[in-house]
């Protein structure tokens, strides 16, 4: 997957474009066919799918050994990219907090929504902060020994 693939992919993920030809549900799709059943969405495969999207775009923004170009290069970040990403976040928060109000939801699965959508975040964070050059390591070891609260 080049950059543009990928962000087609998070724009897909975020209900910002329609993919043609593709036939998984994105992040947002999961999200929006559980409101109306107030249903938990277990977005798992869609979250691993954007941080496998975000690796693209790291090595994009920031050269193929990120952490061995600190402070060397400046990047662009495309207002596509950030209004994909940022909107997979809020729409995820929102989804969240809806559900952590319902007291027919299921704290369990809310607690792994909200852990998919800090996933996603944390991945992204990486990306911006430029020296890391694995997002899905990052992750793992930013989520090492958290407990749900």
């Amino acid at each position: 997957m080049d950059y543009e693939q990928a962000l087609q992919r998070l724009r897909y993920h975020a209900n910002i474009t329609e993919a043609e030809g593709e036939c998984w549900s994105s992040f947002g799709r999961a999200l929006f066919e559980a409101k109306p059943r107030s249903k938990v969405p277990d977005p798992r495969e869609q979250t691993t799918d954007i941080i496998a999207c975000l690796e693209v775009v790291n090595r994009h923004l920031n050269e193929e050994t990120p952490s061995a170009f600190v402070g060397t290069s400046e990047h662009y970040i495309d207002p596509r990219l950030a209004y994909a990403v940022s909107t997979i976040i809020s729409d995820g928060i929102e989804q969240v907090l809806a559900l952590a109000g319902s007291p027919a939801a299921n704290l369990a699965a809310v607690l792994a929504l909200g852990k998919d959508v800090w996933r996603v975040s944390c991945a992204w964070e990486a990306v911006l902060a430029g020296d890391i050059d694995s997002l899905s390591k990052q992750v793992a070891e930013e989520d090492w020994g958290r407990e749900p609260r």
